[in-house]
């Protein structure tokens, strides 16, 4: 089109001087500096279509094609929500920094690397400042430049620009700064914990005339129905100051009491520590400022827990507790001989004279008497066998295992936290009469059990419950002297557990519970041994002589040939006085350890607390790793039986 225009110029001369000629007989003034009629128009120069265009006019695209170009850094989102493209706007609150990212690529989209990005601001530096005027691209072609602004409020414009590329365009930032409104309270935090707490709420409690509620009511751990705060904000980080810039009804009031309080983690499932200011005052209008110093909660130790000891009831037995537990144990070795002593021990009369031929003066047997004790060793396994199989055999070795790995529950509860201070001790004892014990009942392993036949976990399975009523008639039970020292381990007095005696615990567990095991409990068809008068009987009868209730007819028939004429007729009653003596005497031997249990934790030597999911509850005491230690004793005539023994708890 300009090409045309040039070539009709000439034309458009011509006419205006024909036009200028025809004036319709008027005489018309003309210019007097006019182009003499002579005059050539001059030859038409401009380039013809075919011709080369004049690079001189500018293209319609502002980029060179194949250029490189500078754009929004990814991730940046304008003030309306939609991504940095085109613009970026962003209101920003006077007096916080913001960053500025562009990314520079080459035609291929590939990032430019270590290339120099020049930035300007058109602000004063009164209102903000670039923290520097040019950067470098990084390897994915970003560069970034800080944006501080101070305490005024108005609008920035921030460019880049590759100087050394001008071709690659620019990209402007539009900052709005916001001057924030007066906030009304200050609220700093200062932790002085060792727990770690990293981020914190601001509780705020408004209070009455009073100043109710206080720091004490809105604690943690105050108990009861805690008031909800009226503010809540948060997280706070470190040295992060909380700004509160409105509080309900303080225009109104004009002037009102606070309680300020951080609590923390802000993220975490419980509270771990706390920090309180009560009283502060707040008038609209004003600023008021509260530092409020955070420390760790204790645990929280109140609760039920379960608690399992494990007692060695054998190894470590001296004097007459040693003499008495193992002949009861080698009861289960040679019974024969064991049964016929302990009927024959200070016998008279009938069962005197019979006892003549069956034991020496030492009480071992005789050459009669041994034909008693082979046929009850005989029958004792025969009785073995059918209760447990051929294949198992049970030796007192085998009822010492079962007695040194003895297990008590019990219940230790705790209803008040550690408070009441108590001299000589580093820590906090439990109020009186806030902690109590309950033993519950006794466990033993019976390796032999059924259910362990075709277990992989021989030492998890077999283990029979005895409740301890069904022993003692009650549950032995006690308060405590307890408290909690500065390592949060748990200390309980050295104490005496009334009626929970030695004794007859193992007598009950012989009788009740192991000889049914051992001999039979009535499901193979013949009379359940569940007595030492059971027991007795059938050593000097036989395995069936209950069925048939002809225990002493049977040991005197066995004896009629090994005894002189005379005392044969006497052996059936020698027998039937001789099966409760020797029964009576097993009991009494074990009925004779009757002291009392004593059990506390070693002096100096607490068992340590374990919060599993840090919720400031203490979850258990010791751990199946590194169980908790007794000081547990068993006293008799002057002797001190101290079993081996470990416990560990967990809450219930």
């Amino acid at each position: 089109m300009v090409h045309d225009m040039k070539k009709l110029a000439p034309f458009a001369v011509a006419l205006a001087l024909v036009a200028c000629g025809d004036d319709g007989g008027q005489q018309v003034e003309t210019d007097t500096y006019l182009v003499p009629d002579d005059t050539l128009v001059p030859a038409d120069t401009t380039p013809t279509d075919t011709d080369q265009a004049d690079t001189k006019l500018p293209p319609q695209d502002t980029l060179p094609q194949g250029s490189n170009s500078l754009g929004y850094g990814p991730g940046q989102t304008s003030a309306d929500g939609q991504p940095c493209v085109t613009y970026c706007t962003w209101n920003v609150v006077a007096g916080e920094d913001r960053d500025l990212t562009v990314v520079y690529k080459d035609a291929a989209g590939q990032p430019k690397v270590d290339a120099q990005v020049k930035w300007s601001i058109d602000a004063p530096e009164s209102l903000a400042r670039l923290t520097a005027l040019s950067t470098y691209t990084d390897a994915q072609g970003l560069a970034t430049v800080k944006l501080r602004s101070f305490d005024a409020g108005g609008t920035v414009t921030v460019t880049a620009k590759v100087s050394s590329d001008p071709d690659a365009g620019e990209v402007s930032f539009v900052v709005v700064l916001a001057v924030p409104p007066k906030p009304v309270l200050l609220a700093s935090h200062e932790y002085v914990g060792n727990a770690g707490v990293a981020n914190f709420t601001l509780r705020l409690f408004k209070a009455n005339a009073t100043g109710a509620p206080g720091c004490g009511v809105v604690h943690p751990d105050a108990g009861g129905q805690q008031p909800e705060p009226d503010v809540e904000l948060g997280p706070f980080g470190f040295a992060q100051q909380a700004q509160v810039f409105e509080l309900p009804g303080l225009e109104q009031d004009g002037e009102q009491l606070w309680t300020v309080q951080f609590v923390g983690p802000a993220d975490g499932p419980s509270v771990n520590a706390v920090g309180c200011n009560d009283g502060v005052r707040v008038k609209f209008g004003d600023t008021a400022a509260a530092l409020v110093y955070i420390l760790d909660l204790p645990p929280r130790f109140r609760g039920s827990y379960r608690a399992e000891t494990r007692v060695d009831l054998v190894s470590g037995t001296s004097g007459t507790f040693g003499s008495v537990v193992g002949a009861i144990t080698q009861l289960f070795t040679h019974p024969g001989a064991l049964v016929l002593k302990w009927a024959c021990q200070d016998a008279s009369g009938t069962l005197g004279t019979v006892c003549g031929y069956l034991v020496n003066d030492y009480g071992d047997p005789t050459v009669v008497g041994a034909v008693v004790t082979d046929a009850a060793d005989a029958g004792f396994l025969a009785l073995m066998e059918s209760a447990l199989g051929s294949n198992i055999t049970i030796t007192g070795q085998t009822m010492s295992e079962v007695f040194q790995d003895l297990r008590f529950l019990s219940n230790i509860g705790f209803s008040d936290e550690p408070s009441v201070p108590n001299p000589g001790f580093d820590g906090a004892m439990f109020p009186g009469g806030t902690s109590q014990e309950e033993w519950t009942h006794v466990r033993f392993h019976w390796k032999f059990s059924p259910e362990c036949k075709y277990s992989g976990d021989i030492a998890n399975c077999g283990w029979k419950n005895i409740p301890l009523e069904e022993i003692y008639g009650f549950r032995p039970s006690e308060v405590l002297s307890a408290g909690i020292d500065h390592s949060l381990a748990l200390h309980i007095a050295y104490h005496e557990v009334t009626g929970m005696t030695y004794g007859p615990l193992v007598n009950a567990l012989l009788e009740r519970e192991l000889l049914p095991l051992i001999f039979g409990d009535g499901t193979n068809g013949l009379p359940p041994i569940d007595s030492w008068e059971d027991l007795v009987s059938t050593i000097l009868g036989d395995q069936y002589c209950l069925y048939y209730d002809d225990c002493c007819d049977y040991f005197a028939y066995r004896l009629e040939d090994q005894v002189p004429g005379w005392v044969a007729p006497f052996l059936p009653t020698a027998c039937e006085a001789g099966i409760p003596a020797a029964a009576s005497l097993i009991r009494n031997q074990l009925s004779k350890l009757n002291g009392p249990m004593s059990v506390g934790t070693p002096d100096g030597q607490g068992c340590a607390s374990v919060d599993g999911n840090n919720d400031r509850w203490v979850d258990a005491w010791g751990t199946q790793a590194n169980p908790c230690a007794w000081e547990l004793t068993w006293p008799y005539n002057g002797e001190t039986f101290a079993p081996d023994s470990s416990w560990r708890a967990n809450v219930q």
